[in-house]
């Protein structure tokens, strides 16, 4: 067997001190399922990639579902990623087995958490059981797999976290940011479905590890002034990210006392203002006889959408349902800001109270306007026409 590294290795592998409370071992490449103190005898008979104890028993395989008979390379990739290739293959991506497919309890820039959908093949991220154990823990970061897929933090059968449900564009509850340290996308189509993050700047290097001890998902950049890891964010935030902390139809409030509180309409479930795990019930049962609606709540994450489906049959009792079909267009930041010279104000038509609106042309000629709506707006495109447009043959964004 032929092992060799990139020229310019960005990872090293080395031991493990069980019981040191020192990690010694890069997060990509740890003995996860292994005796804690393996042998490190690579040894590739047939092409497979196996480790085996001092008495030649295997204690681990790659298990390739094929023999390979041609020479292969054992390689430690710049990205962390452990890979076995054919030797002939140095400048393809294609691999016999990569070590980012089994990920321990670390994602790094690149890693895919999800499912491929061709092979079944889930990759999911998994807490050591201590910091010198590195079994695997209880606590884990997946995507679930609903109609609605979202990335969902479990703390052994229970769910712990949630991002709330993909949108398209974004997680519809997710405390994620624009920051000048990383990016992130989502992938979802019939061969594969992922979350994946890429850093903005080659000179940060930074990882997310799940932590089973303080039961936090932690992003960390390395610090090269002093060597060594400094905490950039945690998952979850506070009390509020929590999992179903007040029940179903309970909504949290942080600057309340008690902090849950039943939606309008709603009595809580337990007659205790303590213990708000059995949620809130609603005062009047429903009566369609009656002119009983919907009533809007916003700020709020969506509901889980595990159990969600959706349905073409007649809604029950007199309420209706009006469905749309809309056709959208979607554009870059970076479009937008050249279209309307980075919104100068020579561009500018107008501002209300709700933000400004500024005209610009595409690089196809095509005539815009877009208003930048600030935070507490819940104007529309219609507002939009009706204000500044109301004859106006333009596409408004």
């Amino acid at each position: 067997m032929d092992k060799r590294s990139q020229t310019r290795p960005v990872w090293k592998k080395s031991g493990f001190n069980s019981g040191s409370g020192e990690r010694k071992w890069h997060p990509g490449l740890e003995p996860r399922r292994l005796n804690p103190d393996p042998d490190p005898d690579f040894a590739i008979p047939t092409g497979n990639l196996v480790l085996t104890s001092q008495n030649k028993s295997v204690v681990w395989s790659a298990n390739l579902s094929k023999e390979v008979r041609t020479p292969v390379v054992l390689q430690l990739l710049d990205s962390g990623n452990l890979v076995l290739r054919g030797e002939r293959d140095g400048g393809s991506e294609t691999y016999l087995w990569q070590s980012l497919d089994y990920p321990s309890d670390t994602l790094l820039p690149g890693m895919k958490l999800g499912w491929d959908l061709k092979t079944g093949l889930e990759r999911r991220i998994t807490s050591w059981k201590s910091s010198d154990d590195p079994s695997p823990g209880d606590f884990f970061w997946k995507i679930e797999r609903q109609f609605y897929p979202e990335l969902v933090m479990w703390k052994g059968s229970r769910k712990f976290y949630r991002t709330g449900p993909w949108n398209g564009i974004i997680f519809s509850a997710s405390s994620l940011r624009l920051n000048l340290i990383f990016k992130y996308h989502f992938v979802s189509n019939e061969d594969e479905l992922y979350y994946t993050f890429y850093l903005t700047d080659k000179a940060v290097i930074s990882r997310i590890v799940m932590n089973q001890t303080v039961s936090l998902r932690q992003r960390f950049i390395w610090r090269k002034k002093n060597q060594s890891w400094e905490l950039y964010s945690n998952l979850p935030k506070d009390q509020c990210d929590s999992y179903g902390l007040c029940g179903a139809n309970g909504i949290f409030i942080i600057s309340q006392s008690p902090i849950c509180q039943c939606l309008e309409g709603f009595l809580t479930n337990s007659g205790r203002f303590v213990d708000w795990s059995q949620g809130c019930v609603r005062n009047k049962p429903l009566n369609y006889s009656r002119r009983d609606g919907f009533i809007k709540f916003s700020e709020l994450k969506l509901p889980d959408s595990t159990s969600s489906w959706e349905t073409t049959e007649e809604p029950i009792g007199k309420v209706k349902i009006k469905t749309k079909t809309w056709s959208y267009h979607c554009f870059e930041l970076a479009t937008i800001a050249i279209a309307t010279d980075n919104f100068s104000t020579n561009k500018k038509l107008g501002e209300g109270g709700f933000g400004p609106v500024y005209k610009g042309t595409l690089a196809d000629g095509q005539e815009i306007v877009v208003k930048r709506f600030s935070k507490i707006s819940e104007q529309g495109l219609k507002e939009l026409k009706n204000d500044y447009f109301p004859n106006y043959n333009t596409k408004i964004l």
